[in-house]
Parts: C-alpha cells; structure tokens; sequence
C-alpha cells in the first residue's frame, strides 16, 4: 500500500499562483523604508523627491483600519460625510460637532497614516481667529495630524495664522465642491483669487 506521503517532490499538487509568488525585492525594500508614522515632514520629502502618496477617504474605524494596512498615506475625514453618512444632499450642512466624532474613530484606528480633518463650510470663512478654534478643535478633540480647507490666495492670511498657531494645513485649491453655493454646479476654478478659488 503506497503511502500519501510521497516525498517525491516533483509530484507536488500545488500549482504556481497566477498572479506571482509574493512581493518582489524591490517592493519588499520600500516597505522597509516606510516610515512608522507618516507626518507632514515625510509628504513635504515626497514631494521634494517628486514621489507620489495616497489619500483616501475614511469616515470610521474600520475602512481606516483597512486603508491604513494597506500603506495608504494619507486619510482625509472629509465633510463629504455629510453625503455619504449623515444622508444630506450636500457637504454644507455638516457641522465640526458631527464631524469630530467620526475624526476621533479614524485617529484612534490608524497606526500609521497621516489624518487629515475636513474644515466644514461655515468653520473657518468668517475670520482666520474662526480658523485657528476650529483647527484646534480638530487636533485636540478630533485628534487629527493637520486639516485641509479650501481656497487659494484669498485665505492665504488664515492659512498664515493657522500655522502660527501649529495647526498643519492642507490647501485644498482647484475643484472647490464648497463654491457650488455661488456657482452654478460644481467645477474647477483653479487659479481663480475669489474665496472659491
């Protein structure tokens, strides 16, 4: 009676994966290189280098737990939560409150990506001073590691005054969904110097 196993090794009953064997060397090595924490530091090396990051969306834990396993970057809590969460017909009727606890969930998740918090419509139009709480508001309570606001040149003063103050900023110029309340629909305006633009 022959034995099942055979320790003919040419009689093996696994076939080669189709898709290949693994990651290669080289994509082993910049796994390697990656840093534990990604901070505002490494995407201004990123950018210096001409190199290319991710950021995605997330709104709770578990696809920020998904994104950050798979190396993404970067994760924006954006006010697009409005949409895609809270059911409104647009992002402007979110406020920091309802957005705070979706931000704390993302944070507290991710042990490797940069969070960026979304500033809402209405969070920091007023005045840079508006500006400075609300990013503080993120950093601290929504334990955020920068948050992004939209416009160009126009807010280039609250943009000065928030990182006075040691928020990290991300500009957020171009396709500006929060201009669609002066704009007839939603479209890039790049280079514009209104406060959409």
């Amino acid at each position: 009676m022959a034995s099942s196993n055979s320790s003919d090794s040419s009689a093996s009953a696994e076939v080669p994966a189709p898709y290949g064997s693994g990651p290669s060397a080289a994509a082993a090595a910049a796994a390697e290189r990656k840093p534990a924490k990604v901070r505002i530091h490494h995407l201004q090396q990123a950018k210096r280098d001409g190199a290319r990051f991710a950021m995605l969306t997330a709104y709770e834990q578990y696809t920020a737990e998904i994104f950050d396993a798979a190396g993404i970057e970067v994760l924006l809590v954006g006010d697009s939560a409005s949409n895609n969460v809270f059911g409104n017909e647009t992002s402007l009727p979110v406020t920091i409150d309802e957005l705070l606890p979706l931000c704390r969930a993302v944070a507290r998740s991710a042990k490797r990506a940069l969070v960026v918090a979304d500033l809402p419509f209405g969070s920091y139009e007023v005045s840079a001073g508006q500006a400075v709480e609300a990013g503080v508001r993120f950093l601290k309570e929504g334990l955020a590691h920068a948050v992004k606001i939209e416009g160009g040149q126009y807010y280039a003063p609250t943009v000065r005054a928030m990182v006075q103050a040691g928020i990290p900023v991300m500009a957020h110029i171009g396709f500006t969904p929060k201009a669609n309340t002066r704009w007839a629909g939603t479209a890039s305006r790049a280079g514009e110097t209104t406060p959409s633009g």
